[in-house]
């Protein structure tokens, strides 16, 4: 994933959310049995709300085009690693 965000022609970031599962990033958690496995050790609905969060931050800065600092904004939300694909490295 490193390799593909550097050779982008434009700014991407690579968020890592530990906690999480694989099935976060999908609705399955809320109808999933809620044991860490399958769903993550962040439960059923903190790690869709950091990923809903972290997604409307980006979107605002994008389509918006209101200024986002998106490390600051993750910050928040413990350790989550950035890859700024423009500095060419991961943040936290």
């Amino acid at each position: 994933m490193k390799r593909m965000l550097a050779r982008g022609a434009t700014a991407g970031y690579l968020l890592t959310i530990p906690g999480t599962a694989h099935a976060t990033f999908t609705d399955a958690p809320m109808w999933m049995a809620p044991v860490p496995s399958p769903v993550g050790a962040l439960g059923r609905t903190e790690g869709n709300r950091i990923i809903t969060e972290v997604t409307i931050g980006c979107l605002d800065a994008e389509l918006r085009d209101r200024p986002t600092d998106l490390p600051g904004l993750t910050s928040r939300h413990g350790e989550l690693s950035v890859y700024d694909a423009d500095e060419r490295r991961w943040r936290k």
